[in-house]
Formats: C-alpha cells, structure tokens, sequence
C-alpha cells in the first residue's frame, strides 16, 4: 500500500473519508492479486497449494456434500455446481481445485485458495432447501460423530383407483472417514453401511400373499421384515433392503434429489391395495428404517443398528371410500426400537435361519441373532 493513502489517512479522520479510503484500499489490494497472477495462465495456485486444496475438498465434499467421494476422490455430480465452476463432467480433483481458484478471485475479491468450503458454497448460490418440512439426524457412534442423515424430499403422495402409497427419500453421507475407520465400518478402504428396514402392518390386501404376511406377523408380533422373502425371489441372502443385484450400485455414493451427494440413499415408493383396509379397521403401515454400519470377519458380517428413521401411512375407510393419511417422517430410536430388534432376532433364530452369517451387536438380541 502507497504512503499516500497512510498519509491522508492520519491527516483526514472523519468517518466518510475513512469509508471511502478503505474502499479504495481493498479495490487496489484486489488488483495487486488480479496483476500477480496475469502472466501464469490457467495455473493459479502452486503444486503445493494445489496438493492442500485437494486434500481438503476431499473433506469439505463429505462435510458439505457438494462433491461424491469414491475411492477416496472427489468427483462433482451436480450439472448447476459444474456450470458455475465452468467444469465438464468427471473433472479431476486438480480441475476442481483450480475452478474454484478462479471463481473466488472473480466473485470474492482477493485470492482464493481453491478449497470449496462453507463460505465460497454460500456464495455459489446452487443449494437451496426444499420448501418442506426438513430432517437432520447426526449419527454417532462411540463418542465421534461419523455422518449426518438428511430428508432430500417431500412426501409425494400415490393415488390410483385400487391403490394408495407414498415416496420417501433420504441419505446418509460420512462427514468423518477417520471417524468411521475407527468404528470399523471399513473395508477395502471404502465405508460400509446399508439399510434395515422393518414395518408394522396389518393387512396387505393380496389375497395369494396374505397367508404368509399373517404368519411372519403372527411370529414377530405385528412386524416384518421389509422386503420379505414372501414377497421376493429367495435368492435375497441379506437383511438389507437395498441389496439385490444392480440395486446396491444404484444408491451408493450419487447425487439425491435435493443435487447433495450420499454414501447411501433410502429410497422407497410403496403401493398398497384399497382392500388392505375393512369397514371399521384401518390399514397401517408404520416403518422403521435403521442406518446399519457392517463389520466383517471371516464368515460372518456383524451388523451395528445406527440411527432409525421412523415413517409411514393409514388407508382408513371413511363412508365406504378409501382415505390416505401419511405420517410424519421423524427420527426414531437409536439402536432399533424393542419390537424392530425382535423381528430380526426371529429371522434369525427361524430354522434354517433367513440370513445365514449374519449376527447384531448390542443389547436386545436373543440367542443365534447376538454377536458373540
């Protein structure tokens, strides 16, 4: 900075002219920068600085969700956030780093470290929450906290002649990988997680399926678990609701509809026939959907229920026609509520066992279904 500007500074000391000084100092200050970087290109920040960058944004990505991480990089999935950083898709961490680089120069003033935090997110503008009722549960485990789970979107409501459901969204992205190494929900360096789901119903109203939803009901007192092998081919080896070939692929690690990245969605559209509901007894559908973390040794997986999600709805008869009322979403009990740890201690306790090699860690389980 001139001597000029220090010297009209300590002769003028009334407020509009230190105003308009500062203004002209910043203004001078930010095309230094502008002036220091005209000659190097494309390359803005130093093979040092570049190497800090991307090592955060790895962080910042989990933390805020603008960027997916797999195979420990980031990679930006959201077409709004490329259009404003000027990046193709599948831009490499390095491209990131240096678009964000040149959008805090020319938006923020001054220079910028190429490091997509919370700041320079507010600035871009390209996240803004749904206008519905939102859902944010922390999830932690042995002191540290490993994620956060997040409603992406509304209730959407189905209704058809014959049938009635809902769609519900939400995700659970990692915001501390060392966090979650450290509570062993690692393998092969990437997070392991998935969904347990288990729902308390009454009738589903398919005459050819409802003898064996009224066994397993009869068995666990009002609950299954969701989906049931009643329903689906046999050849579902897990309890986990989004496990099936193909399935698992396509809710890891990718946008949800809110443009966020997550390590896993919860996605789920239900169905359900007017005939689930009689004159005078309605038809429930209460779920309960655990956020599992999985540790693995040998032959047998070792399931950690994490933070639970409760939702669902009614098909209630009213004068003869069929009425849908929707639950609110809400967060449950960690750990799985008394009657979801029975449900799956009688999966696998049933002879054969429904999943076979799998146990559950924690308070609440009875005999083959406790991790020893």
């Amino acid at each position: 900075m001139s001597t000029v500007f220090r010297t009209r500074t300590a002769a003028r000391d009334d407020g509009l002219t230190r105003l308009l000084l500062g203004n002209r100092q910043r203004t001078t200050r930010q095309r230094e920068w502008e002036l220091e970087f005209e000659d190097e290109g494309e390359q803005l920040l130093s093979p040092a600085q570049l190497a800090d960058a991307v090592r955060a944004n790895r962080v910042l990505a989990r933390q805020i969700g603008w960027g997916c991480v797999r195979g420990g990089s980031v990679t930006i999935a959201n077409d709004t956030l490329n259009t404003r950083l000027g990046l193709a898709l599948g831009a490499t961490e390095e491209e990131i780093a240096n678009a964000v680089e040149r959008w805090q120069i020319a938006n923020m003033g001054g220079r910028g470290d190429g490091k997509l935090g919370a700041g320079t997110w507010s600035r871009l503008g390209v996240f803004t929450p749904g206008r519905f009722r939102q859902l944010r549960i922390p999830v932690n485990f042995g002191g540290r906290q490993l994620g956060v789970i997040e409603k992406t979107m509304p209730y959407l409501e189905h209704r058809s002649p014959d049938s009635f459901g809902v769609e519900v969204e939400f995700g659970f992205r990692v915001t501390n990988m060392d966090a979650v190494t450290r509570a062993g929900f690692v393998d092969g360096g990437e997070d392991q997680f998935q969904w347990i789901q288990v729902v308390e119903l009454r009738r589903i109203g398919v005459p050819a399926h409802e003898p064996a939803i009224q066994t397993l009901r009869r068995r666990s007192r009002g609950r299954i678990i969701d989906p049931t092998l009643s329903l689906i081919p046999s050849s579902d080896a897990n309890p986990y609701f989004w496990d099936e070939p193909g399935e698992v692929t396509g809710f890891q690690n990718r946008p949800a509809r809110n443009g966020l990245c997550y390590d896993m969605i919860f996605w789920d559209r239900t169905n359900i026939p007017h005939a689930a509901a009689l004159p005078g007894r309605r038809a429930y559908f209460n779920f309960e959907t655990a956020l599992v973390g999985i540790r693995r040794a040998g032959g047998t997986t070792r399931n950690v229920i994490l933070n639970t999600v409760l939702w669902g709805f009614d098909i209630i008869l009213v004068s003869g026609r069929p009425t849908l009322g929707v639950n609110a979403m809400r967060q449950g009990p960690f750990g799985g509520s008394a009657g979801f740890k029975r449900v799956l201690s009688d999966d696998a306790n049933a002879v054969p066992p429904t999943f076979p090699g799998h146990c559950f860690v924690g308070a609440g389980y009875s005999r083959a279904a406790t991790c020893t």
